[in-house]
């Protein structure tokens, strides 16, 4: 372990609860009793690229197209946050990251929020984005991605694509992904006392808001109980200190189980969403891994077929 990452946990795990909205489910209340506003487009991320607004069914969508070599790849990034939180400077932080490393357009929707709104909503506004986005590309490479319950949203829409007959993304990219709202995973009980951030009873909450009244196990919520089949090269990155672990842990299996191009790289002293520690060897390992896949899926556009890992540590 890093000792920038040592004290970045420590930092995390000294940070009051007020300030942890997913710490328990009275945090939870608390925070929704107030929230806090999406954090704007950066200024480095707005030098560096032609920033696009727009809304679809009345929602967001920011599009950024690098300034100088552009290499015609497109990657639509929805945002992580529990369904509840917007989109966060940290957020920004590793988009500008992928974009410098990878020259590719980025489409990040902002999508609806619980309790206001729910994922029957964002999904739709979703389908009308990636068929703008594959319009645009003209056949080239487009890649879904996202961190938390984003990675939840862009496997989930792998799902609705394949399902739907519509063509499916070249390769999906997750970092730290929600998998199942639920939150009942027995081994989740075991990484609790190493995850300062996540409650699973504030986890459960929140999914059951965003969730609408549809059932917590439709695959379009929480992928995990999916078949997995026929879908893109899905990779994963992950931090090892992170409840979420335990379904990363149970999806990848069972995605490797049916023959599924499907990486996991776990970064063993990682918490959740530990790219946010952006100075962190750990963070920018994963994100520079990241670019390269995104890199490596666009010059072989001819094939989906992936190296399958089913476990692969990197420190």
């Amino acid at each position: 372990m890093s000792f920038s990452m040592f004290l970045s946990r420590i930092g995390l795990r000294l940070t009051p609860a007020r300030l942890k909205p997913l710490s328990s489910v009275e945090s939870l209340a608390r925070y929704l009793g107030n929230p806090r506003e999406a954090a704007a487009v950066p200024e480095k991320l707005a030098k560096l690229c032609f920033v696009e607004h727009r809304e679809v069914r009345g929602f967001p969508v920011v599009t950024l197209t690098p300034r100088k070599n552009a290499n015609g790849t497109h990657v639509i990034y929805t945002h992580g946050g529990a369904y509840v939180m917007p989109i966060a400077d940290y957020h920004w932080g590793l988009i500008t990251d992928l974009v410098l490393q990878t020259r590719a357009t980025i489409t990040v929707p902002l999508y609806g929020l619980a309790p206001d709104h729910s994922v029957r909503e964002a999904y739709e506004m979703l389908d009308e984005v990636y068929a703008t986005v594959c319009r645009v590309a003209l056949g080239g490479l487009v890649i879904l991605a996202g961190d938390s319950a984003g990675g939840g949203l862009a496997i989930g829409q792998a799902i609705r694509y394949r399902d739907s007959g519509v063509p499916t993304p070249n390769g999906v990219i997750v970092f730290s992904p929600w998998l199942d709202i639920e939150m009942k995973n027995p081994s989740i009980d075991e990484l609790t006392r190493f995850d300062h951030l996540l409650s699973a009873p504030a986890l459960s909450a929140a999914g059951t808001l965003w969730a609408g009244g549809l059932s917590t196990r439709d695959p379009l919520l929480s992928p995990l109980f999916d078949s997995l089949e026929s879908l893109p090269p899905v990779f994963v990155y992950q931090g090892g200190r992170d409840i979420l672990l335990a379904d990363t842990f149970d999806f990848t299996r069972k995605m490797a189980a049916i023959g599924g191009d499907v990486e996991l790289r776990i970064y063993p002293t990682g918490f959740h969403n530990f790219f946010a520690a952006s100075t962190t060897p750990e963070s920018k390992k994963a994100v520079r891994h990241a670019a390269r896949t995104i890199v490596r899926l666009s010059r072989r556009q001819d094939t989906v077929s992936m190296p399958v890992v089913q476990a692969e540590q990197a420190v």
